[in-house]
């Protein structure tokens, strides 16, 4: 199952579990009304900010929101490091260069120096770098300490 369509099946089943409509949730997650409909319409997908919003609220780990992992357990990084510094931190113990990860994960090599500015990629994103070191999404961007 694709991560997206994941999602929308975690965040339906959340909805039937707590008697919830799309404004209860997204007042309970503070999001936008009109952003929760669009994605369950498929018009967009949820950013990487609004998707750490609704597994805090899950109390869930990216991964299971995202259907990457049958477990909901997340336990919280204690040191919370920034995704740049752990994607360095991966890349170097990988021994690939950035040009390397860009082409086997098809990512503009550019994508690199603009996350150095502190720019945190698109789940889509993360998803293909967490394959590609094997890692949780929540180790990736810093949110667990578990890989």
């Amino acid at each position: 199952m694709e991560p997206f369509e994941a999602f929308l099946e975690t965040l339906d089943e959340y909805l039937i579990l707590n008697d919830l409509n799309v404004t209860g949730f997204a007042r309970r997650a503070n999001l936008f009304p009109q952003t929760v409909s669009s994605w369950r319409k498929g018009n967009s997908y949820p950013a990487l900010a609004s998707l750490i919003k609704i597994a805090d609220l899950f109390n869930c780990s990216l991964d299971y929101l995202l259907g990457r992992a049958a477990e909901e357990a997340y336990f919280p990084s204690l040191e919370k490091p920034t995704f740049f510094k752990r994607l360095n931190a991966l890349i170097s113990k990988s021994g690939f260069t950035c040009c390397q990860i860009s082409q086997t994960c098809k990512l503009n090599n550019a994508n690199f120096s603009s996350w150095k500015e502190k720019t945190v990629p698109k789940p889509e994103t993360l998803v293909k770098l967490a394959d590609f070191f094997n890692v949780s999404l929540d180790y990736l961007i810093g949110r667990s300490d578990s890989v």
